[in-house]
């Protein structure tokens, strides 16, 4: 594909985020599609991203803006050569994963951890690695040949992490044949086994890169647990987090007892708040939403999943066929979503969903204007979503 081809298929897709509901879909999913400076980076990222590996053009783009938004706001860069994060396809979606150096940068993030060294062993290199007296690995030497005539007879992959323990820098690794990485790693990778052809494969595109992202993530099993006090000290350098007010501390305790009641498993509460607010903990909610997040529980118990659950794109073309027939533009579906109590900026839940359709199903169009109070002469003061993705 020539650059004019790239180009503009790359155009075409940003083109996307005028659609309304993929707009709605990326400022529900992340603050940063409402800070203009930080939406403007994102998007130069991924039109980089995107020049680079035309083909993620091809998939769902709300995988893509989930995957790329979460990698963004980790702080990895999006560009293949950095290594810090992937954007591998399965089946028709995108999902993000760390590159060897994405891993990397979060092992640094440790208080007792120096540095890391990683690497792949070609065949007719000349390396050598020994062990200390307490028995961890030490690399002595790995001498390359520069000039080497076949750059893809990779014989394994090393990684050594260089550590302290009670003030000195000690050093471990591990050290793993092609054959190893190749027979009980990349036999198990769902990233494998959903590329559409072979060559599309990062473990063909980024060979080296992939031995040493096997071969780092190891390095969590070696290193030593942090003791306690470093753990409580690290989470809230990094957290910065303030003491919560009493209110706040209320408020978690009417949250903790609406919890307790609805009987949910933990993992089921964690995919709840993700789902519906975009954070992982409880702790990370607004107080607003913590207020609304205990009020579903009281209410709707185990039921408050299914109430959660936002609607894909096949519901969400129902209901922009029903307005349609309806004859309803965009103001008057918001002003339809505001009537029912439903907040028109995001992607309906199925509860939502259930209600929009009942109530467009139910009502002729005039009854549907009388009862949102709409006057066909007012103008809202308002412009248009294009206009406003233009000027960002």
């Amino acid at each position: 594909m020539n650059e004019k081809a790239i180009e503009l298929k790359v155009k075409r897709f940003l083109e996307t985020f005028k659609s309304k509901d993929i707009y709605n879909y990326a400022i529900t999913l992340s603050p940063i599609f409402k800070e203009p400076e930080r939406y403007i980076d994102y998007r130069k990222n991924l039109a980089q991203l995107l020049i680079a590996v035309p083909k993620l053009t091809e998939y769902d783009p709300k995988s893509l803006i989930f995957a790329t938004v979460k990698a963004y706001e980790q702080g990895y860069s999006f560009d293949p050569k950095d290594a810090e994060a992937y954007f591998i396809p399965y089946k028709d979606q995108i999902q993000f994963q760390k590159g060897y150096r994405g891993i990397m940068k979060d092992l640094m993030r440790r208080p007792d951890v120096v540095d890391i060294v990683a690497d792949v062993v070609y065949e007719d290199d000349d390396i050598e690695i020994d062990k200390d007296a307490q028995g961890r690995l030490m690399l002595k030497r790995h001498k390359i040949n520069p000039f080497r005539k076949d750059k893809t007879k990779i014989i394994g992959a090393y990684a050594f992490v260089h550590y302290k323990i009670d003030g000195v820098i000690v050093s471990n690794g591990v050290v793993m044949s092609a054959e190893e990485i190749e027979n009980d790693f990349r036999k198990l990778s769902m990233a494998d086994k959903y590329a559409k052809k072979k060559e599309d494969s990062f473990w063909e595109k980024w060979k080296a890169d992939m031995y040493k992202k096997t071969v780092i993530k190891q390095l969590r099993k070696i290193l030593p647990p942090l003791p306690e006090e470093t753990i409580k000290a690290y989470e809230e350098l990094s957290r910065k987090e303030e003491e919560p007010t009493e209110e706040r501390k209320e408020l978690i305790k009417q949250f903790n007892e609406a919890y307790t009641k609805s009987g949910l498993t933990p993992q089921e509460l964690k995919s709840l708040i993700y789902t519906r607010y975009f954070v992982y903990e409880p702790a990370d909610l607004s107080d607003e939403d913590l207020k609304e997040l205990t009020t579903l529980l009281n209410e709707k118990g185990r039921g408050v999943i299914e109430a959660s659950t936002l609607i894909g794109n096949k519901e969400q073309k129902e209901l922009d066929k029903l307005f349609e027939e309806k004859q309803l533009n965009e103001d008057q579906q918001a002003a339809v979503k505001q009537y029912l109590k439903i907040d028109p900026t995001k992607i309906p839940n199925t509860e939502e969903y259930q209600l929009i359709k009942a109530f467009l199903q139910e009502n002729s169009r005039d009854k549907i204007l009388k009862a949102i109070k709409w006057k066909e002469k007012k103008k809202k003061d308002t412009k248009p979503l294009d206009e406003i993705l233009e000027e960002v």
